[in-house]
C-alpha cells in the first residue's frame, strides 16, 4: 500500500527522534532502527548510507550537508517552503504478522525484501520526475528511508515512511524544487509496482503461498474476511476498523481520515520487547512461531514456461482491466492495471515495465494522441465499436420522435412538484428526437424528471419500458415509481411483477427475434419494443460499450424512443 502525505516544516523532529542513531541499530535499545539515505539525487549528493540527524536536518531545510550549507533551492530554509513528501509503504497485514512473530533470520530477511521493494517504486517514480522549472531537466529524488515496525496503537506494522525531499538533483548537478505532481500522478502505479515487486520476492527467496484479493495480496490462509486466522488479522487491523468506521467512499477520504484520526506516537519501546508481546498474543489466537516456520519453504527457482504462462494470464487480465471504467488510457494506468493482475504470479517490477512496453507496442494498441502532458492509448477493437456507436446514435438523434402536448407537460410538472431546471428537462426529453440523455449528479432530481417524463408518455398513449443495468437498481426503479415492469409484465407475465434488466430486455429481443423465425405469426413471444415503446434506462453510465451499442441499434430497428439518465462523475461502464 502507498500513502503520500505533504510534511511540514516540523515534521523533521518526528521521525529523525524516533530513529535511533546511526550508531546504535539495535534491538534491545528502544526507539526504530536508523534512518538511511536513498535516490539518485542522494547519491549525487554525496548522502549514502545511515542517516546522521545533523544532516537530515540540514537536507530537510533545502542544503547541502556536505558543501558548507549550499543552497540546493532558492527559498532554502523558508518557513512556507513545502520541504518534501512522506511516502508510506505498507505490505499487507499478513506480511507484518509473520514478520512479528518469525524468527530473527527470517524477520531481517522480510524487512529487506520490503525495502527492495520500496527502492523499486521509487526508481519508478524517478523515471518520470522533473525539477520544477521552465526546462524541467529529468532529476534524481533525494530519499529518507525510515522503517517503523507498529502502529499508533502498538500493533505489529512494518512500514517505511519514504521522506521525498524538495530538492531533486540533475545528472549535471543542477539542484531545485521537484514536480510534486509526479509524485500523485504516479502514485497508484508505485503502489502497485511496490506490491508486485514484494510478492515476488516473497514467493521466490522464502517460498510463500500467497493470493490476491482484490488489489493487493495476502498470505494464504490469511484474511480479515474469513479462514483460520480472521481473528487475528482482525484483531491487529484496529486501524483499519476506526478508519472503514467513518464509511469513506475513495481511498483519497480514507487517507485524509487516517491523518485526522490518529494519536501521536510516543517512544517506541525495544523490539525485542515487541516481539516477545506480540507471538505471546498470537498465540493466543492460534498462530505460534512454530507454525510461522511452516509457512516459510525453500528459495524457488524461475521457470520458464510458468513464467511466461503467467505473464501471459497477467496482461491478459491487464487489458480488460484498464479499460474497465474508461476507453482510453495511458501508460502509467497500463502500469497500474498490469502490476495489480502481476501479484501472487511470480511477476515482479521489472517484468511489469516490459511487458507494458509489449502491450503499448501490440498492432491492436493505437495512440489517440497527447492529452495534459500525457499520452494516451486504446484498443483499436473498442476504438471502432465506440466510433459504431457515435454514428449510430448521432441517426438516432435526428430521427423525429413521438412528441407530447405542451398542456400534458404542465399538468405533470405541476403535480409533480417539479423545479423550473426540472421542467426544462422534462420539455427536453419529450421533444423531437429518439435520443435523449438527462445527466446531472446524485440530489438533482433526476428520478422525479425521469418519473414524469414516464407519466407523460403514458398519458399520451406511448407505453414506457424502464430498464437498468442491474437487478437490484430495477428494484429501485420500481420502487421509485417508475413500474419498471409494466410493460413487459403485460407482454409476457400478464399482472407477474419482476424486474427487468437490460441483459433481460436483450433476451426477450433474442427471444422473440428466435420465435418469429421459427414460427412465424404463430409465435407466443411478443417484441417488447415498438413505434409506441419509449424505452427509459436508469444509470446508463454503467452499461458496457457493447450494451450501449445494442440498445442504440436496437431502439433504431423498432423505432422506439430512447431515453439514457446518469451521472458522469461516477465510475463509467464495468466492461466493454
Amino acid at each position: 500500500m502507498l500513502a503520500i502525505a505533504k510534511m511540514g516544516r516540523s515534521s523533521r523532529y518526528y521521525y529523525a527522534n524516533l530513529a535511533q542513531s546511526s550508531f546504535e541499530a539495535s534491538t534491545t535499545k528502544p526507539g526504530e532502527p536508523p534512518g538511511v539515505w536513498g535516490g539518485e539525487g542522494a547519491w549525487c549528493l554525496g548522502l549514502t548510507g545511515p542517516i546522521e540527524k545533523a544532516q537530515f536536518f540540514i537536507a530537510f531545510d533545502g542544503f547541502s550537508p556536505k558543501e558548507d550549507r549550499l543552497k540546493l533551492v532558492h527559498n532554502a530554509g523558508g518557513k512556507r517552503r513545502v520541504p518534501g513528501w512522506d511516502l508510506v509503504f505498507t505490505p499487507p497485514k499478513s506480511v507484518s504478522i509473520l514478520w512479528a512473530i518469525s524468527d530473527p533470520e527470517a524477520r531481517v530477511l522480510i524487512e529487506q525484501l520490503h525495502h527492495r521493494a520500496v527502492e523499486a517504486a521509487i526508481a519508478y517514480l524517478e523515471q518520470h520526475m522533473r525539477l520544477l522549472t521552465p526546462e524541467a531537466p529529468p532529476a534524481g529524488l533525494t530519499v529518507a528511508y525510515f522503517e517503523h515496525g507498529s502502529n499508533r496503537a502498538g500493533h505489529p506494522n512494518l512500514h517505511t515512511h519514504a521522506l521525498v525531499l524538495n530538492e531533486g538533483v540533475t545528472t549535471n548537478k543542477v539542484t531545485g524544487p521537484i514536480d510534486s505532481k509526479v509524485l500523485y500522478r504516479h502514485k497508484m502505479a508505485a503502489g502497485a509496482l511496490y506490491r508486485s515487486e514484494l510478492a515476488l520476492l516473497l514467493q521466490s527467496e522464502l517460498g510463500l503461498s500467497l493470493e490476491r484479493n482484490r488489489t493487493w495480496f495476502e498470505l494464504k490462509g490469511f484474511s480479515r474476511e474469513g479462514g483460520r486466522y480472521q481473528k487475528l488479522m482482525n484483531h491487529w487491523s484496529s486501524r483499519r476498523r476506526e478508519i472503514e468506521a467513518h464509511e469513506p467512499v475513495t481511498a483519497a477520504q480514507a487517507q485524509a481520515i487516517a491523518y485526522m484520526t490518529r494519536e501521536k506516537k510516543g517512544e517506541v519501546p525495544p523490539r525485542d520487547m515487541l516481539f516477545m508481546e506480540w507471538q505471546k498474543e498470537a498465540a493466543q489466537y492460534g498462530f505460534s512461531h512454530r507454525q510461522a516456520e511452516r509457512l516459510i519453504g525453500e528459495k524457488r527457482e524461475p521457470r520458464t514456461l510458468w513464467q511466461q504462462f503467467q505473464e501471459w494470464r497477467t496482461l491478459r487480465e491487464a487489458r480488460k482491466m484498464v479499460v474497465m471504467h474508461q476507453s482510453h488510457f495511458s501508460r502509467r494506468d497500463l502500469v497500474h492495471a498490469i502490476a495489480v493482475a502481476a501479484q501472487a504470479r511470480g511477476v515482479g517490477s521489472d517484468d511489469v515495465l516490459r511487458l507494458t512496453n509489449t502491450c503499448l507496442k501490440h498492432q491492436q494498441v493505437m495512440s489517440l494522441g497527447v492529452v495534459r502532458d500525457e499520452e494516451r492509448f486504446t484498443f483499436k477493437r473498442l476504438y471502432r465499436l465506440e466510433q459504431s456507436l457515435l454514428t449510430q446514435a448521432t441517426k438516432l438523434a435526428v430521427i423525429p420522435g413521438m412528441r407530447v402536448s405542451h398542456r400534458q407537460l404542465e399538468r405533470v410538472g405541476t403535480s409533480g412538484g417539479l423545479s423550473a431546471e426540472q421542467r426544462r428537462a422534462l420539455h427536453t426529453l419529450t421533444e423531437s428526437g429518439k435520443l435523449k440523455v438527462l445527466s446531472g449528479i446524485s440530489g438533482t432530481g433526476k428520478t422525479q424528471t425521469l418519473i414524469a417524463a414516464a407519466k407523460a408518455y403514458r398519458n399520451s398513449g406511448y407505453t414506457v419500458l424502464a430498464v437498468s443495468p442491474s437487478r437490484q437498481a430495477a428494484l429501485q426503479l420500481q420502487e421509485s415509481g417508475l413500474n419498471s415492469q409494466g410493460a413487459l409484465s403485460k407482454l409476457f407475465l400478464g399482472e407477474v411483477e419482476r424486474s427487468i434488466t437490460v441483459q433481460k430486455l436483450f433476451y426477450e429481443l433474442d427471444r422473440a427475434r428466435s420465435g418469429s423465425w421459427k414460427y412465424g405469426s404463430r409465435s407466443l413471444a411478443k417484441y417488447p419494443l415498438s413505434r409506441s415503446t419509449v424505452v427509459l434506462v436508469d444509470e446508463a453510465q454503467r452499461l458496457s460499450t457493447t450494451q450501449m451499442l445494442r440498445l442504440v441499434e436496437e431502439a433504431k430497428r423498432y423505432g422506439s424512443n430512447l431515453i439514457l439518465s446518469g451521472d458522469t462523475k461516477v465510475k463509467q461502464a464495468f466492461q466493454h
